[in-house]
């Protein structure tokens, strides 16, 4: 049982655009090979590939099946969400500088504030 998810496993981190399309085909991949794996515990990752073919080439087949605009839009949304990704990041990164930046500044001027000597004077009336 442990080799069919290791198996599984290697052919998902193959497909490396997200697509409803590839979705499904995991999806039907993934119950295929539960039909063909539960009835034998003792399967390995190598009866795995002669079945089904290694990860790497499983990946080349749903690639020749897919049409060019469909592997486009997927690549232009991977895209988009990798510079969206590296946007926040960078939006999260100044916003935390700007917060350590008025934190110190705080410190520093209540520290600042602080006198250094308390003078005391009574006088009498």
């Amino acid at each position: 049982m442990n080799e069919l998810k290791k198996f599984k496993r290697r052919i998902r981190k193959q497909f490396a655009l997200p697509t409803s399309k590839s979705r499904d085909f995991l999806h039907k991949l993934n119950a295929l090979i539960d039909i063909y794996g539960k009835p034998n515990p003792t399967i390995t990752q190598d009866d795995l590939e002669k079945e089904f073919g290694s990860p790497k080439e499983i990946y080349i087949s749903f690639l020749e099946c897919c049409s060019e605009e469909e592997l486009l839009q997927a690549t232009k949304i991977k895209r988009l969400s990798n510079v969206m990704l590296v946007v926040m990041l960078v939006v999260i990164l100044v916003l935390s500088l700007v917060a350590i930046t008025a934190i110190v500044k705080s410190y520093y001027d209540s520290y600042e504030s602080i006198p250094e000597k308390v003078e005391i004077i009574i006088t009498e009336d």
